[in-house]
């Protein structure tokens, strides 16, 4: 494998696994922020129940502290009766959060391979320009096929780094 290719998947293998990280790492988080905020709004649901149900309701409408004005459509809730005492549960549906996740990992699924293929194809078109051979190396040894990799192989020039080129493009001429 060549250096090019070891430098361009190289660079790709890192970008996914970084891109991967950070999509993960977003989809947790913004997940904990929407549990936090869906906690909150329960709190102020059941703290809205709680006002409402101290008002005697008529013997008709035991459901009344969900109809209290400010209560979420979605808002279900059940009185519950004890020997202790009623005890009032609220809750909302998960749906929302479910689904607005289910949007941002779709959209980080579509998005990260696209970011990736786009970087692959900059990060190919670079590499092949800062890898080529330079144009300022001296021309191939007589009965050497190509210019010298390495000053330790037989057809490398004695002394190659003191050759430089003409200033119009053209022969050679030591330095």
């Amino acid at each position: 494998m060549s250096l090019e290719t070891k430098l361009v998947l190289s660079s790709i293998a890192l970008l996914a696994v970084v891109s991967a990280v950070i999509a993960t790492a977003t989809t947790l988080l913004f997940n904990d922020f929407l549990t936090d905020r869906l906690d909150l709004q329960v709190g102020s649901a059941a703290r809205r129940a709680t006002s409402a149900a101290a008002q005697p309701p008529p013997e008709a409408r035991e459901v009344a502290f969900l109809l209290f004005p400010g209560q979420s459509v979605d808002t279900f809730g059940a009185r519950v009766r004890a020997p202790d005492g009623d005890q009032l549960v609220t809750g909302l549906p998960v749906t929302g959060v479910q689904a607005t996740l289910t949007r941002l990992v779709v959209v980080e699924a579509a998005v990260t391979p696209a970011g990736v293929a786009v970087t692959a194809v900059a990060c190919t078109l670079l590499v092949r320009r800062a890898v080529r051979p330079s144009a300022a190396w001296p021309p191939p040894r007589p009965g050497c096929r190509s210019r010298p990799s390495r000053p330790a192989t037989p057809c490398a020039w004695p002394a190659y780094r003191r050759w430089t080129p003409t200033r119009a493009p053209g022969p050679w001429r030591a330095g």
